[in-house]
């Protein structure tokens, strides 16, 4: 008799076990968008057993997942709420379940869930940008990104935080408004911290230049304590530490803060590239030939050095290699030949 309490008792863990797996892959499913077939299989599934439906519903909550909730009620109205009166031995049950339910999300890796650090995460999205090309996206808590040439970037959403890792390139963040989650970008060691504003990340070579378009950012360095993005006490950079507001800019390092105030002019020269444009007003050669280059797979060569002081202004796309060419060759009498390995040969006179 004893064993076949036993034998009943693990069934219906494996049962429950079961559903919680189902239900994990139908929040991430509804996360980046049912198709025509998934949503009747959805239905499906929900209609087989009531408890089918009140799980997705407690799951898509407890992971804050506000996308696929609001997707779940549009398709499926929330089970109601049960009045019963509940005894201790109920209330004892239930909480035995909750302590079962969370154990068993804690140790989950096909959850997403990293046992070490208790860590939650709800969503991850890489995306990656070749020569040239650039791209918009929107993400599931409505922040908006664009992604400009050549640039490598991981967004991650926990139960804590929301982390954007910047490993190249150059992105500008439009971060929806969340008090209680801030947005972090993490680039060569530095975080720049908002609730609700709009900031460019470039990575340089050995720093990072942060341009502040809308409201207010705050400014770290990542240290041994938190040298992981993704640790599961939220960072919240403190009142104490350097913040830019819009229309200013600077240079992240190891060097000492520098903040400047910049034109709305040299602003829009600086985000130009959203539009698949290049501003320049007055850069040195030199500046303006590697800004080409990093939209256009050739690196350029000038036979005099001297000509790297030349200044630049105009306006051009970032697709349009000839274009920039034959500017050069009518403003400057610097003429080119094209030779191997996507080099370009850039002399003065004929």
């Amino acid at each position: 008799m004893k064993d076949n309490v036993i034998s009943i008792e693990a069934a219906r863990k494996a049962n429950e076990t079961e559903v919680l797996d189902v239900t994990a892959d139908w929040i991430a499913k509804m996360d980046r968008g049912l198709k025509s077939d998934e949503e009747q299989a959805l239905k499906n599934w929900l209609q087989a057993d009531e408890q089918h439906r009140e799980m997705l519903f407690k799951m898509a909550k407890l992971w804050d997942n506000m996308a696929a909730l609001e997707r779940l009620k549009s398709l499926f109205p929330e089970p109601p709420v049960k009045q019963q009166s509940r005894g201790p031995h109920a209330i004892a049950a239930s909480f035995f379940l909750l302590a079962g339910l969370l154990a068993f999300i804690w140790n989950s890796s096909d959850l997403g869930f990293l046992v070490e650090d208790e860590l939650v995460v709800l969503s991850e999205q890489r995306f990656e940008t070749g020569t040239g090309d650039s791209k918009k996206v929107t993400l599931s808590d409505g922040s908006q990104l664009a992604i400009n040439t050549n640039t490598s970037v991981k967004v991650t959403f926990t139960a804590q935080q929301r982390v954007i890792e910047l490993y190249r390139g150059e992105v500008h963040v439009q971060v929806a408004h969340d008090k209680q989650k801030p947005l972090s970008v993490y680039a060569a060691g530095q975080i720049i911290q908002a609730v609700g504003t709009a900031f460019n990340v470039e990575l340089l070579t050995d720093q990072v230049e942060l341009i502040v378009t809308e409201g207010k950012v705050r400014v770290g360095k990542q240290t041994e304590n938190n040298d992981n993005p993704l640790q599961p006490q939220q960072i919240r950079l403190k009142d104490s530490l350097p913040a830019l507001e819009q229309g200013q800019k600077t240079l992240l390092s190891e060097q000492a803060l520098v903040i400047e105030s910049v034109a709305s002019s040299e602003i829009d020269a600086a985000l130009s590239w959203q539009q698949g444009n290049l501003v320049f007003r007055g850069e040195p050669l030199a500046q303006v030939l590697a800004e080409v280059s990093r939209y256009n797979a050739v690196k350029f060569e000038l036979t005099n050095p001297q000509l790297n002081q030349i200044q630049v202004a105009g306006l051009f796309k970032t697709n349009d290699l000839s274009g920039f060419l034959s500017a050069l060759q009518q403003n400057f009498d610097i003429q080119h030949q094209r030779a191997a390995d996507n080099r370009i040969l850039l002399r003065q006179g004929s």
